[in-house]
């Protein structure tokens, strides 16, 4: 396996690593020299004892461990290769220990005037057998560090695919979530606009404008599974014009919109889903005018969402919420955006109303051009909130 561009600076950030490792041991190891030294009845300066250490691990530090490191990446230790892999190791040993000897002969004798008169063969065969030892455990010990370095980054690497096909897979449920919903929407946009076709042409045209608008608006965010809740009110306030346009004086809807939570990030066609179950199943079976409560509050890092209905009216434990393509899909959207740091309830309360209640995560939104002038727009039409700030 030849290593990549992104082994290579691996390599060389663990390389870099290990050079103060390499003088903390060559200061230790110079002590000890000096110290033996005194043990056995012999004065030494501490240059003297510092010489043949520093001789032998700079040739480590800046020469062989380079090497180590690479071949480790190059040729890493798996059992499945262990019977070819082990064999370049053990030849690797044998060749850089030879190479540390061949190295530190000629240093050694422009450091003592003593190894001058000694030939080349003599010192190199004293050398090496003195070094040998140390030269394997350390080989050993500089492969151990780069397997496991290397076992690691292979882990990390393997965690942040998983992570990144997880990612993946999640945007691609929610894709194929938002194209079922958005035909489902589109088909009960069209079957209201039919309804009123043959009654009241005038009212059927302006659904029709409001619908293009809508759909114009659905189109320009077709991408995004977050919004913020200033957009998606935008969104609902035209599919609210249709649905008024179709009942006329029997639908009313009040907002109660805090403005700390205009710029928070909420899934794309949230309360649409919300507002037609509450139609379908509440206003539109009533016989008198019903009313629809649609109230987001901040609340500290969490965004409450709650959308009341009036229901016909029947005895509270007889109220039957059912979750319809847009209700189920929706649920389905919040635990794939949110996990369990998300609710979604129904309630029944009294005075025959029908409550669903939410909570996520609040995430602001950068604000995008002009948004101050669209907030203020929106604000208009909506009712502050009694607890929000004037």
């Amino acid at each position: 396996m030849r290593p990549n561009d992104d082994s290579l600076k691996q390599i060389w950030k663990l390389w870099l690593l290990l050079v103060p490792v390499w003088i903390v041991i060559f200061v230790i190891g110079s002590w000890i020299t000096h110290r033996l030294a005194l043990f056995g009845g012999r004065s030494i300066s501490w240059s003297r004892a510092a010489t043949p250490n520093l001789l032998f691990y700079s040739i480590w530090a800046l020469i062989l461990t380079p090497a180590v490191l690479y071949l480790s990446w190059r040729f890493p230790f798996q059992l499945k290769e262990l019977h070819r892999i082990t064999p370049i190791h053990v030849g690797a040993l044998a060749c850089l220990t030879v190479g540390e000897a061949v190295i530190r002969v000629p240093l050694q004798s422009l450091a003592y005037s003593a190894d001058r008169s000694v030939s080349f063969g003599r010192l190199f065969e004293r050398t090496f057998l003195f070094d040998a030892e140390n030269d394997i455990w350390i080989y050993c010990v500089i492969t151990f560090i780069a397997t496991v370095v290397s076992y690691y980054q292979k882990f990390r690497n393997e965690e942040v695919k998983s992570l990144q096909l997880e990612t993946q897979l999640t945007r691609a449920q929610l894709s194929v979530l938002k194209m079922q919903l958005q035909p489902h929407f589109l088909f009960n946009a069209l079957h209201s606009i039919s309804a009123l076709m043959h009654q009241d042409v005038r009212t059927a045209e302006r659904m029709i404008a409001c619908l293009g608008d809508l759909l114009r608006m659905s189109i320009a965010e077709a991408d995004a599974n977050e919004v913020t809740l200033k957009q998606e009110l935008d969104l609902l306030k035209k599919y609210l014009e249709i649905q008024e346009l179709r009942f006329q004086e029997q639908l009313f809807v009040e907002m109660t919109i805090d403005p700390d939570a205009l710029t928070a990030s909420v899934p794309y066609f949230l309360l649409q889903p919300l507002v037609e179950n509450a139609i379908k199943h509440g206003i539109s079976k009533r016989t008198g005018a019903g009313t629809i409560d649609i109230d987001v509050h901040r609340r500290d890092e969490w965004l409450d969402i709650k959308v009341t209905n009036d229901v016909p009216p029947l005895d509270s434990s007889a109220i039957n919420v059912k979750d319809g393509l847009g209700l189920g899909n929706l649920k389905v959207r919040l635990r794939s955006l949110y996990g369990d740091m998300q609710h979604l309830e129904i309630k029944s309360l009294p005075g025959h109303r029908v409550e669903v209640d939410i909570g996520i995560p609040f995430r602001a939104s950068r604000p995008t051009e002009n948004s101050g002038d669209a907030t203020g727009a929106l604000l208009d039409d909506v009712r502050p909130s009694a607890d929000a700030p004037t």
